[in-house]
């Protein structure tokens, strides 16, 4: 048994075309690469200016209690 494709396998050829390497701009392969990458670099950009914000002497200066247990 397949999947009904509808009598059509080709797809436009976009799989044909990565196959070969002859993408063109209109196919989404590079367009969707660059877009992932870019937004990979840019929530890393993100990332490091949000740590650069945190003051660490802040969290230094806490100290950490211990719970109390009450025995009744």
């Amino acid at each position: 048994m397949t999947p009904n494709r509808d009598g059509d396998w080709f797809d436009g050829g976009k799989y044909q075309r990565a196959h070969y390497h002859t993408w063109t701009v209109q196919d989404d392969y590079t367009s969707d690469m660059w877009k992932a990458l870019f937004q990979g670099i840019s929530l890393a950009t993100n990332s490091l200016e949000d740590i650069e914000k945190v003051n660490i002497q802040k969290f230094r200066s806490l100290k950490r209690k211990r719970p109390t247990l009450w025995l009744s």
